[in-house]
Formats: C-alpha cells, structure tokens, sequence
C-alpha cells in the first residue's frame, strides 16, 4: 500500500447539506439574526463565509460553521480528532446563544426605536436581524485597537495575523489554519512589539503590547475586565481611557464600552444624519472614509460627549470634523434618538449596504 494511503484524511469544512449528521440548530429567525448583516458588520473580524451562507470562525476556543434557514441556526464545531466528530452539546449551543445575546427579543427593540425615531423606522425594515455580538473581552479589546484609523478589510487582515503569529493553534479545515486569540500573556512579551510591526500593524503593535502590559502589570489581569461590566459608564470609561492605544482616542474608548460592556447608551450615526457641510469640503456632504485627525482637538471629544449621552430627549445639532476630513471639513449632525448601542451596530451596517447601492 502506497504511504501516501496511510496518512489520515484532512478535515474540511462542513456544509449542512453534506453532513446533516454534524450539526445542531437553535431556533431563531432571520428576523431576529442575519448572520451574512452580523458577522461581517465589524465587530467581530474572524469569520468567514467558506461556502455560500456557511460561515465559518472562532468561538469559545472552538472552530465553528454556522448558517441558517428561514427559522433555524444551525451550527456545528470541529474537534481536533476528527473520531470525535459528533453534534454539538447543549453546553457548546449555549455558548453560540450567548454569543449572539439570543435571549434579547429584537422585534421589541426595533418597535421602540422607530416610535422615537421616524428616520430610524424608515431604514430598519430593510436590516432585520442586526444584533450585537457578546465577544471575549480580550478578543474584543485588542481588535478595537488594530481598528484605530482603519477600514474592516484591513482589521481583519491584522487581526488574523496578530492571531496566527500569538495565537493556539486549534485545527486546519481544508486550506484553512485557525488559531485561538492570542492570551493577555502572549502579548505582553518583550518581542512583541517588534514582530507586529513585521506584519503590518504600524503604530498599533506599541499599543497591543503596551496595553497587554498594563492590564497584567497594573490592572490584575483578565478579571479586571471582565469586572468593568458591572461598573457605571463613566467608571468603565474611565478605566479604559488609561490603556494606551485607547486613552488617545476617545472615540475608541467610546465604541468598545458600548460594544462590549453593552452600555444603555445613545450613539450618532452621522454619517446617516449628516446635515449640510460648513467650511471647507464638497458641497454635496460626499460620504468619506471614517478618519478622524490625528490631533484630537476639544471639537471631536465634545461631539463624542454628545453621542454617548443618557436619556436624551431632544438631542442637539453637533458640528465635528468629517469622517476623512484633512482639510478643515465640518459637519453638522443629529444624533439618533435610541437607547441601545446595537443602533450603533445596525447604523454601521445600513450605511455599508447603503453606499453600496
């Protein structure tokens, strides 16, 4: 027998057609999750769609491919010996459940944001099913920061390799190697930065390992984290602004306290309220690349302290610099009157598909 013969079979990806067998579902329908409007949205930057509607990542320390019919998730999860191959268990389900927040009824959020906001009402009919994700807190932290002055194309290729070069290995599926995110600890390590900068994260790899630092050496660690969900806004604000990398951008700080420690908070989608431009720039409000300027001046920290305002009623027009403005380009902007950060997600989504049409 030839040797090649004794080599075992390489594990490939999974598709709910071919291996029925392997896969659970939760139900749950596209009202209430749109896998192909979530995972690709810029929360999370470590799924993928291997094959049509099947998208496949990391979750829990474990490889998953999760697709979906008109009232079903169906998921399945690779184990590293392939003899083990079996369903998922009702533990490993509860996993993706929280992942998703499924416990939280979209239907009702969506009701009430369009009776406080006619704007919003219009355009969320076309984006059912848009929910935030509950990410690891480490895996959430430390992508925020490779988003800093960044697209989605570009984060998710630094988060991957931020993960292939500090990250477990868990599995290979097909051509495909996944890694776990990398622990606090490996990124913390003295060469780190160095080899970051090698693979393309410019003036972030300072801060991912001045950050993993700081949290290990004067934060107590992982638990100091995890323990800010139970804090108040301003004290999860607060603590998270002293992490380099975060402390410098405001907006950051911001967008993971509302991302991930699921503040009750109002956030400006602007670039779905804009208002006429003042100043300098193109008369028609023409939609740039988010950018904010370098030098953050008392103009951009305020807009940010109007965004993320509790229990706004009648919010106030606000003028910042554009999103990719170098020249001095103002806009003015309504905040939208909702009470969740998942609007911030779902803002986020309609005006990608919006200016895709």
């Amino acid at each position: 027998m030839p040797a090649r013969a004794l080599l075992p079979r390489r594990m490939g990806h999974r598709t709910l057609a071919s291996t029925p067998a392997l896969w659970a579902s939760i139900p749950c329908p596209r009202s209430e999750l749109r896998l192909d409007l979530v995972l690709p949205s810029g929360q999370s930057f470590r799924w993928r769609e291997q094959s049509p509607a099947h998208w496949s990542g990391v979750l829990a320390d474990q490889v998953w491919t999760l697709t979906q019919t008109e009232e079903q998730l169906h998921c399945t999860v690779y184990r590293g010996d392939k003899s083990q191959a079996s369903r998922p268990t009702p533990d490993e389900l509860e996993a993706v459940r929280k992942y998703f927040q499924l416990d939280v009824t979209l239907a009702q959020l969506y009701h009430h944001w369009g009776s406080v906001d006619s704007h919003f009402q219009e355009v969320a009919q076309k984006f059912q099913g848009v929910r935030l994700l509950r990410q690891d807190p480490i895996e959430c932290l430390f992508s925020f920061i490779c988003s800093s002055n960044n697209n989605i194309a570009r984060i998710t290729g630094m988060v991957e390799r931020l993960c292939q070069a500090f990250g477990p290995r868990l599995i290979q599926l097909d051509d495909v190697t996944y890694h776990g995110f990398p622990s606090l600890q490996a990124l913390a390590g003295p060469e780190v930065e160095a080899h970051l900068r090698k693979l393309g994260l410019g003036y972030r790899a300072r801060y991912v390992s001045a950050s993993a630092r700081a949290i290990l050496e004067e934060q107590g660690g992982l638990a100091w984290l995890q323990q800010l969900r139970e804090s108040s806004y301003e004290e999860a604000h607060k603590a998270l602004c002293i992490l380099p990398g975060v402390g410098t951008k405001g907006l950051l700080g911001n967008a993971f306290d509302g991302h991930q420690l699921l503040r009750p908070l109002i956030f400006c989608q602007d670039h779905l309220r804009e208002g006429p431009p003042i100043g300098r720039g193109d008369s028609q409000g023409e939609e740039l690349e988010p950018q904010l300027p370098s030098s953050l001046s008392s103009i951009p920290y305020g807009f940010c302290d109007h965004c993320w305002t509790k229990d706004v009623d009648d919010p106030p027009l606000v003028t910042h610099p554009s999103p990719g403005s170098r020249g001095g380009h103002m806009t003015q902007a309504w905040p939208v009157k909702v009470v969740s950060p998942l609007a911030t997600v779902i803002g986020h989504v309609m005006q990608a598909r919006l200016l895709a049409l």
